[in-house]
């Protein structure tokens, strides 16, 4: 009886022992399935993320692309270089910057219009000026010509800025137009020159190629090609008389590239107390080319409609002008 009982008591504890450990595997089973499941879910979230982040810094990369195309794009005539432009279209019908190298009056225009202007200046040389009393060394004086060529030449002397003068006209951009091709610039625009003294005012139509050159002090650009072309003046007021009158005189030399300084012989249509006389061709390039072509020491005929007084020195706008026999 006692063996009997004894038994049954090892069965029952056994039987409790059974569903002990069954119920622990399964707590075990289901921990694990539950670790797992949170370990997919944030692998998930993780990759999610990343999905996200790397979605969000390609659209911030792409903006930015943009953005830095948009401003390639963009371009605006500063002041420094619409000022360059001008003082070169003042002197020039045509311009190559390939040219001033190897032409021996560059230097000295270059000089008269860009260094010892009392007209125009551009920031680098106001700079130069302040820190240097004026004085612009042959280094800078390269530097200077090369950013605006992009072609070099050199300078053997320093130079007195301050030492300056001006021709008695300056020029106008009043709107302007460009399409990009590469690193160059393709600029059209309305062109002025405008004559102290007077409402004489000249237009052209003015095209010039720029030049991207970062080392360049106006504004990162290089002129590498201008032209203008006139059109029909928009005023011809001068000192009143509008008559036409003639002189003789003798061809002395060039001030610029259109004007040249004549030495006054005589006049059969008048009076006339000046010894020499400016004439300006800047009107008429085809004239002017003309005239370019003859020898300094010859004797002209000049016909003029046209002229002002300025400093007591006369300046004449020629109507026609030929070789005297």
């Amino acid at each position: 009886m006692n063996r009997c009982i004894v038994q049954l008591w090892r069965k029952s504890v056994m039987k409790k022992h059974y569903i002990i450990v069954i119920m622990l595997l399964m707590v075990l089973t289901i921990s694990a399935c539950s670790f797992s499941k949170e370990k997919q879910d944030l692998s998930l979230t993780e990759q999610s993320t990343d999905k996200t982040s790397t979605q969000t810094d390609f659209k911030e990369e792409d903006n930015t692309e943009n953005a830095a195309d948009s401003r390639a794009d963009q371009f605006e005539l500063s002041e420094d270089l619409k000022g360059a432009i001008c003082q070169i279209a003042c002197s020039y019908d045509s311009f190559d910057s390939g040219t001033p190298v190897n032409d021996a009056t560059w230097k000295n225009t270059f000089v008269a219009d860009f260094i010892q202007n009392s007209r125009y200046s551009f920031a680098y040389l106001d700079t130069l000026i302040e820190n240097g009393s004026g004085i612009i060394c042959p280094d800078e004086l390269a530097y200077i010509e090369e950013s605006l060529t992009g072609k070099a030449i050199s300078f053997e002397d320093s130079l007195d800025a301050n030492a300056s003068s001006s021709l008695l006209l300056y020029g106008e951009i009043t709107n302007y137009s460009y399409e990009r091709d590469d690193n160059k610039i393709r600029l059209t625009a309305d062109f002025a020159i405008h004559y102290d003294g007077t409402e004489n005012v000249y237009e052209y139509d003015l095209t010039a190629v720029l030049v991207a050159n970062p080392d360049s002090c106006f504004d990162g650009y290089s002129i590498e090609e201008l032209s203008k072309t006139e059109k029909l003046p928009v005023a011809s007021e001068d000192t009143g008389d509008s008559t036409e009158k003639t002189f003789y005189g003798e061809l002395l030399e060039w001030i610029n590239d259109t004007m040249c300084v004549v030495e006054f012989s005589y006049s059969e249509t008048g009076e006339n107390d000046n010894h020499f006389i400016y004439v300006d061709l800047s009107g008429d390039s085809e004239m002017c080319n003309r005239v370019k072509n003859m020898d300094l020491g010859t004797m002209l005929f000049i016909s003029y409609s046209s002229s002002f007084m300025e400093d007591g020195e006369m300046y004449v706008f020629p109507l026609e002008i030929s070789e005297s026999n």
